[in-house]
């Protein structure tokens, strides 16, 4: 092997290492769970029912993610919704957020503290 094949094979080295270690870096950051900033929604007007349902299967999405015990229980949506709602404004009662909770997350966790 000449010098020139040999510093080739040195820097083809290094590079693969680099780049292995670049993957490993950008695996290693850990994307943290994100919060759908309800009250913080930019839409003018009351807060509506497709929105509502945009909003509980987003929730939904993400907490897919976790264990749970660590997901939004169904009461933290009905309270978070809620609050939305009084921020914004909405027609939706209580009685019906829950109904569209209940149909788009099923399976939310219910809260020890409320039942």
């Amino acid at each position: 092997m000449s010098t020139l094949e040999q510093e080739q094979a040195v820097f083809d080295s290094i590079a693969a290492e680099w780049a292995a270690a670049q993957t490993t870096a950008s695996l290693a950051v850990a994307e943290p769970k994100q919060e759908t900033p309800v009250a913080s929604l930019e839409i003018d007007g009351p807060l509506t029912e497709k929105e509502v349902i945009k909003i509980i299967q987003s929730w939904v999405t993400q907490d897919a993610e976790y264990e749970l015990p660590e997901r939004r229980s169904f009461e933290e949506m009905i309270e978070t919704l809620q609050d939305a709602g009084e921020y914004r404004g909405t027609d939706l009662s209580v009685s019906r957020l829950k109904e569209i909770v209940s149909a788009y997350a099923p399976n939310a966790p219910k809260s020890v503290e409320h039942t």
